[in-house]
Parts: structure tokens; sequence; C-alpha cells
């Protein structure tokens, strides 16, 4: 084991709460499409192409799960499920609410494949999107077994019953994304803040990139420098680097933060 993984295992040991950011390296990536790569050949070129796509994402990420992440928040239950923690995810699969952690101690500001909303985001209003997935990907098997690639054009696609526009899902691949769906676990996650003054605070930011930089990377830098009982630990394959007022207080990790909390520190 190497010695920064030594120090951040004693860290989070020796710590009275634990702040873990985790970004874009934990995203599923739909590389491995198992399955499913069938429907994405089917609805390429079609006239709802983009919007089928997140569908299927969406029964994607309900019906399979990646070893590999769920290994590596696995590992990481097993480091803090006994701790005073939050986790601040930009990860829109929902995988992390499958390893036994307190959903209260979670947020997803960047938002999930659970709900969907107006495209306009009319009334602020989501809506469960299971069952309107299911749906989907009925008529598009129906499709792939009757060699039917004209019958995709005709799938309809959820409409907001308030104003008719299409219902997308609630993340921010929507233009006029709704925050509702997250904004009452920031409010848990921004008075469990308040808690961290001059507490000893263990901060791991795990594969996050600058996608999202006000979420996570630039606030947990602050949160750092100005909490000085602080440890700070930035894993990442290339963005790794620590702001100036960082340098001589915390420690960036040059590696990929999923094989590191998989391999690493469980070596």
């Amino acid at each position: 084991m190497s010695t920064n993984a030594e120090q951040i295992l004693r860290d989070i040991e020796e710590a009275d709460m634990i702040l873990v950011g985790l970004g874009e390296e934990f995203e599923e990536k739909f590389i491995d499409k198992k399955n499913y790569e069938g429907y994405f050949h089917l609805i390429k070129g079609t006239k709802y192409e983009l919007n089928l796509s997140e569908f299927i994402k969406s029964a994607f990420v309900k019906q399979n799960s990646n070893n590999n992440i769920q290994k590596a928040y696995s590992n990481l239950a097993k480091l803090i499920s006994d701790k005073n923690y939050f986790i601040v995810t930009t990860c829109k699969d929902n995988y992390i609410m499958n390893i036994g952690l307190d959903s209260e101690r979670i947020v997803q500001p960047c938002g999930t494949y659970e709900e969907l909303q107006c495209e306009n985001n009319c009334e602020n209003i989501l809506y469960k999107a299971e069952e309107y997935t299911k749906g989907i990907m009925q008529e598009l098997e129906v499709c792939i077994q009757n060699h039917n690639i004209e019958k995709v054009n005709s799938i309809e696609i959820p409409q907001c019953p308030n104003c008719g526009e299409k219902l997308v899902f609630n993340n921010m691949t929507s233009k006029k994304y709704s925050e509702i769906g997250y904004l009452p676990k920031w409010k848990i996650y921004t008075n469990w803040l308040q808690g961290t003054l001059n507490r000893r605070v263990c901060i791991l930011e795990l594969g996050v990139g600058v996608q999202f930089p006000t979420v996570i990377r630039w606030p947990f830098e602050k949160i750092a420098f100005f909490n000085q009982k602080s440890s700070f630990y930035r894993v990442h394959q290339s963005l790794y680097q620590l702001s100036e007022v960082l340098v001589n207080k915390g420690i960036s990790i040059p590696e990929n933060a999923l094989q590191y909390l998989t391999n690493n520190l469980f070596s």
C-alpha cells in the first residue's frame, strides 16, 4: 500500500466528519452497452434520436450495474459508513443509491434518470420516469422484432400535461434544468457543512474534473482552505493539480479515482 493510501485511511479514521465529492470518473459512460447496442443503432438518425437515447440510457442504468463502479462504491461504503459523512456527486446514473449508504447523506445536484420534467420547465413539476421508460422500451423492442425502423419515428415522446411540450429527464442534459429535484437534499448538505467548523474534516475529491467546477471542485477547495483542521485529497487521472492556496495543504494523486478506490485503498 502506498504512503498516500495509508495517510488517507489514517485521516478517515481520525476525522470527525468526512466530505466526499464524486465526479466524472465515476459516471456510467455507456461504453459497454451489452444488449442495448441494437436500440442505439435502431434510433440513429430518427426524428427523436436524442430523446430516445436518454430513455435507453435510463433503462440501461435501471437494469444493469457497472461492476467496476459498484465495487468502488462498495469500498467507499466500507470506509465511511460508520462515520459522519456527506457525499456530493455529479453522476447521473444513481448507482450510488444501491450500496446501502444513507440516501439522506447524498446529494445529486446534476440530477439523475429517475424523474422527468417539462422541457420548458413550465410548472417546476417532476414525474417518475420508470413507467414512461418501460413503455418506450417496449415499443422499441417491437420495432426490433419486426425489423420496422420506420415505426420508430412514430413513437410518442411523453408530453407535459400542462403545456404539451416534451418531457425530458430531470438532469443537466435538460436545457431548462429544474433544480427542484435536489434542492431539499442540498439544504441538508449546507446545514451539515455548518457543523464542519473547527472539526477534523477529511475531504475526498474523487474523479472530479472541471465540467461542473462550482458544484464540487471550487467549494471543496474553499472548505479545505478555511478549515485549519481539514485534510484534502484530490484524486484524478489528469486533473489532479492543486490550486495555489492548497499546494502546501492538500495532496494530489494522479490516478483514476475509480481504480484508486478499487485497488490502492484495498490492496
